[in-house]
């Protein structure tokens, strides 16, 4: 089977996102796996000029002879307005699954690192102070990995690292049910962000 092909995309939009609070998959055999996923939106244009589609096709068309043509398409689907006509952007379908715990060579039970790694704007480490919502602006790194279990061929877009540019969280905005504002213990404050050592990043400056 092919080596996995490191990309990572253009800026884009979240219309799916859950990379800080896992949720389960079913897989191919019925089992549910706990993963994080990004729905991206990306234009196509931005896709075109970054060669991240060519590069892409191209590692599809290589898998497609090592495992056969039945494999399946790329996990990129066209993004249609209300009206059912294409907008231009096209959604790539990115995950990570969460295993718990793996074995090394030598039948030693690893526990595995839980959270997608984030990183700020400045490529500096990040940690949200909330749950993080659609309409996030980000990047994902991505290694497209091939697959074939069961008889399912295809590849996946496995996240390795995400670059949060602009976040929305979930539950953003406020409730105008009850009128104006009033005095109490509840009034919304923002926590501080946890501090993280610095770490190497996916992502170059630019």
């Amino acid at each position: 089977m092919l080596k996995p092909l490191e990309l990572i995309t253009p800026q884009g939009i979240a219309s799916w996102i859950n990379i800080n609070d896992s949720k389960p998959d079913k897989g191919p055999d019925g089992s549910y796996t706990p993963t994080y996923k990004v729905d991206l939106i990306v234009s196509k244009d931005a896709l075109d000029a970054s060669g991240f589609l060519q590069e892409a096709e191209q590692y599809h068309a290589a898998v497609s002879k090592d495992l056969g043509s039945d494999i399946r398409p790329l996990p990129i689907k066209e993004e249609l307005d209300e009206s059912g006509n294409p907008t231009g952007n096209l959604i790539l379908k990115c995950k990570k699954k969460y295993f718990p715990e793996r074995k090394d060579d030598n039948g030693k039970v690893i526990k595995n690192e839980t959270r997608v790694n984030m990183i700020g704007a400045d490529n500096h480490p990040w940690s949200p102070i909330g749950l993080i919502g659609k309409g996030t602006k980000m990047q994902v790194a991505l290694k497209l990995n091939p697959y074939n279990m069961g008889g399912n061929k295809g590849i996946t877009f496995f996240i390795e690292e995400v670059r949060i540019i602009d976040v929305v969280y979930y539950g953003e905005g406020k409730s105008n049910r009850f009128g104006d504002a009033v005095e109490g213990n509840t009034i919304d404050a923002e926590p501080k962000q946890e501090e993280q050592p610095e770490v190497s990043s996916t992502f170059s400056d630019f």
